[in-house]
């Protein structure tokens, strides 16, 4: 039982030391791409996703998902 735990806690470690990294390379990235500027027009003919990568790539081909969204979720 101790060696599990040792383990587990070895575990956190590495996890939060990857958190850490994901962190500060994502503040890089803002960083770098904070350099790019859309104008308002630009911004206004950008095509968002409705539902994520899946229904832009079915609207890209013309075809439409069978239910308008996620039939496992009851809505509220």
């Amino acid at each position: 039982m101790d060696e599990m735990s040792h383990h587990n806690a070895a575990l956190v470690q590495q996890t939060n030391a990857a958190i850490e990294q994901t962190e500060a390379q994502a503040v890089e990235l803002d960083q770098i791409v904070d350099v790019f500027r859309v104008d308002r027009e630009t911004q206004r003919s950008i095509v968002k996703p409705e539902r994520g990568a899946r229904t832009l790539q079915l609207n890209l081909r013309g075809e439409r998902l069978p239910t308008p969204g996620n039939a496992a979720l009851a809505r509220d």
